[in-house]
């Protein structure tokens, strides 16, 4: 298959469809805006699935331009042996640029806006899933 990219980007080749679940990076940085940052282990499990965290990371911040922190923190991992991994939170001074994002991210894939003031009061997983509205399966096809 041959895809025509212009202007060096490929995100027309790698267009989701209307109506599609979040992409990886719209996971990773709403999971990093709700709670105070995010690590590798935390990223792997549910909702967020992400297995790249550093790449999503990178993405972000040379992509996006997003001031992405970071900070070395000991967890317990393999076998509940002590190990370091890297928490990262978006920075204070991007915060609102990070929500702007995510609701462009929402807006073409037909998703509603998050009510920021708000955010918190719903669990994680609900940004994460296709209203009832959105799948016709799940609402008996109305």
């Amino acid at each position: 298959m041959n895809v025509n990219i212009k202007n060096g980007s490929h995100a027309a080749a790698n267009h989701q469809p209307a109506l599609s679940l979040p992409t990886q990076m719209e996971r990773v940085l709403t999971a990093m805006l709700y709670d105070s940052g995010l690590n590798a282990q935390l990223a792997e499990k549910p909702p967020i699935f992400a297995r790249h965290l550093c790449s999503v990371i990178g993405a972000l911040s040379h992509r996006h331009h997003l001031l992405i922190n970071r900070l070395s923190e000991l967890v317990r991992g393999y076998a509940n042996q002590p190990v370091f991994l890297n928490r990262y939170w978006v920075d204070e001074s991007n915060v609102l640029k990070a929500q702007q994002l995510i609701d462009q991210w929402r807006q073409r894939r037909k998703a509603p806006p998050i009510d920021w003031p708000n955010f918190k009061n719903k669990p994680l997983e609900h940004y994460f899933k296709k209203s009832a509205i959105d799948n016709p399966i799940s609402n008996g096809g109305h």
